[in-house]
């Protein structure tokens, strides 16, 4: 198998890092991970993660960290010029993905990637693995994630939980899917083997915020904040 020089779409959470570990185990090389921001540019889409707790774990990687932070109707246009900037100035010639099964994503992640002005090989290592066991395998190896924003069905009591073998049965009795994969929840990752050490983090407020939805119905997810200690 040909080895590659990989750029990740990261999140900060649990998939993304996992599949960046696997990418690394099959030979790749990590050169730069890649994270899209609000417009505002301070938070991450989705997991609501401050822009230095993005930073601190690039730092632990020893890798850079890209960025933007456009507006839903410019988020193609900005994601692909952040995938050039990782080939022409990093020498990248493939992209990390962490897609588990939803196709709709990996379809617009193929095509995106088969542009003729971005050019790199899409690699999706957690693809069709069975979603419990890829959550077992995290909290196996090592992987520390802790919950930062979930749903209303979750609530308030998720908050601020590490992915633990007991929290995984707690989500499966909630009803939610083991990954959250359609959204349920989302995670920090503050420690994991490849980190140069851990992230240690100060929990915030938190509050419920209202998330409008491309694809899907919007809901109400409540959301933690956290911060560098």
């Amino acid at each position: 198998m040909a080895k590659h020089k990989f750029v990740t779409s990261w999140s900060g959470g649990k998939d993304s890092c996992h599949a960046m570990r696997l990418a690394r185990a099959q030979g790749h090389r990590l050169v730069a991970l890649l994270s899209m921001l609000e417009p505002a540019g301070e938070h991450s889409r989705s997991h609501g993660l401050d822009a230095s707790l993005l930073r601190a774990q690039a730092e632990r990687l020893n890798v850079p960290l890209l960025r933007s932070s456009p507006s839903w109707s410019d988020y193609e246009s900005a994601f692909v010029e952040q995938l050039i900037r990782a080939r022409d100035e990093f020498d990248a010639d493939a992209a990390v993905f962490g897609d588990i099964d939803v196709q709709t994503h990996r379809d617009w992640v193929e095509r995106v990637c088969a542009r003729p002005d971005v050019a790199l090989k899409p690699l999706f290592p957690l693809w069709e693995v069975n979603r419990r066991r890829l959550v077992e395998d995290m909290i196996a190896s090592g992987l520390k994630a802790k919950i930062v924003s979930c749903n209303e069905r979750l609530g308030e009591g998720f908050l601020g939980r590490v992915l633990d073998a007991r929290t995984l049965v707690d989500l499966e009795a909630a009803g939610v899917d083991a990954c959250g994969e359609n959204g349920e929840y989302h995670s920090f990752v503050f420690d994991c083997r490849e980190f140069s050490g851990p992230i240690t983090a100060r929990e915030g407020k938190r509050y419920q915020k209202h998330v409008p939805r491309k694809t899907r119905p919007s809901d109400e997810y409540w959301y933690l904040e956290l911060e560098l200690a």
